[in-house]
């Protein structure tokens, strides 16, 4: 898959926001807690698949938190 569809399918499954360089101020700047998932080239940086499946279960555990 490649990293734009594996963001694509985070925004699509799980309801994660997509951000960009206009969004990101406000954002960050509208919750006390934020996790960012930054991603890049996955031949290169193949870990970002594994942190994508486990990012919602983590959201999950950690909410309110």
């Amino acid at each position: 898959m490649t990293d734009a569809g594996l963001l694509q399918q985070l925004h699509d499954r799980h309801g994660l926001p997509l951000l960009d360089a206009n969004s990101f101020d406000g954002f960050v700047l509208a919750h006390d807690n934020v996790v960012l998932f930054f991603s890049h080239d996955p031949v290169m940086f193949p870990e970002s698949h594994d942190v994508a499946v486990i990012l919602p279960e983590l959201l999950k555990a950690f909410a309110g938190k």
